[in-house]
């Protein structure tokens, strides 16, 4: 995980668990996870809140 400090945690509908952190966001997948920091896109490291709507796409807010 990019930090140990976790602003928001959410499971999407194919089981994926999102933490949003002040550093990044990461995916786990159950037994690994995957960092997305501005370098992979983001607009700002900092994220405090995911959401997933009804066509399965994944909001970083």
């Amino acid at each position: 995980m990019p930090s140990s400090r976790v602003n928001y945690l959410m499971q999407d509908s194919k089981g994926f668990i999102w933490l949003a952190t002040d550093k990044g966001v990461s995916r786990f997948d159950g037994q690994h996870f995957k960092n997305f920091t501005s370098a992979d896109g983001l607009e700002n490291n900092e994220c405090f809140r995911i959401a997933e709507d009804n066509y399965h796409r994944i909001f970083l807010l």
